[in-house]
């Protein structure tokens, strides 16, 4: 059988129309949707940069509000810091601690110095804790039960009014023991409690025992060992100066 190859009107028309829709799937596959996907990442693109620029805008438009924030601190940081003292390194702290065992006469057997950490005296806390208690009494029942519970997304009630400056406050721990006699030593004690703000007796344990003097004579003395806590206040660009006494 003979197979017909000539074509028909018909399908001329039937290629045509398949070879305009060939064309139409090409154009769409390598124009239409291309672009379609360029225009989408254009738009999120456009989007995102909107939103860095407002973010921009507003940090601009509060950069009043926050250097007003920033002095308040660095006062606040300069009236905390006049009871303590500057960044000291370990020699200068020797020689503070050194310099009122001396002031009392005693005698200075050992002295030990830890490594410096953050930390803010437990008064700190109580007297924050008092002032919010104040201040909510002032205040609306609500927001007053509000400040001093923390509420559950507030978290604890010591960090919620933790002074702004406890990040600047550093305490390092200094181990000492002296020798003298008893008077000697608590005038010592209450003298650091008393006049050294920017110092405080952690804990000491005196023991009676009897030594040899240069001469060989022997003596009754006391013996004190105590862990004295000092505090410093300052930033990285601290001189280190003293501010207390």
């Amino acid at each position: 059988m003979k197979l017909d190859t000539e074509l028909k009107p018909g399908d001329i028309v039937l290629l045509k129309g398949l070879g305009c829709v060939l064309i139409v799937v090409l154009f769409m596959q390598l124009l239409i949707f291309p672009g379609l996907n360029k225009h989408e990442d254009l738009s999120a693109s456009l989007e995102a940069k909107t939103a860095q620029k407002q973010e921009m805008e507003d940090t601009i438009a509060n950069m009043p509000a926050v250097e007003e924030t920033i002095a308040k601190q660095e006062e606040t940081l300069k009236a905390a810091q006049d009871q303590y003292y500057g960044l000291l390194e370990n020699q200068e702290i020797d020689e503070l601690v050194t310099g009122v065992v001396l002031n009392h006469s005693l005698f200075p057997v050992s002295l030990s110095i830890a490594e410096t950490g953050d930390a803010v005296p437990d008064a700190y806390f109580l007297s924050a804790l008092a002032v919010a208690a104040d201040t909510a009494e002032n205040s609306d029942p609500d927001t007053a039960t509000a400040e001093l519970d923390g509420g559950e997304d507030s978290g604890d009630s010591a960090d919620t009014v933790t002074p702004v400056y406890a990040q600047y406050v550093h305490i390092t721990d200094v181990s000492l023991t002296v020798r003298g006699s008893e008077d000697m030593i608590r005038s010592f004690l209450n003298d650091i409690a008393v006049d050294y703000p920017g110092l405080q007796v952690r804990s000491f344990t005196m023991q009676e025992g009897t030594y040899l003097n240069e001469n060989l004579d022997s003596v009754d003395t006391t013996t004190c060992s105590c862990v004295i806590a000092v505090y410093t206040c300052g930033d990285a660009s601290s001189t280190g100066e003293e501010t207390a006494q």
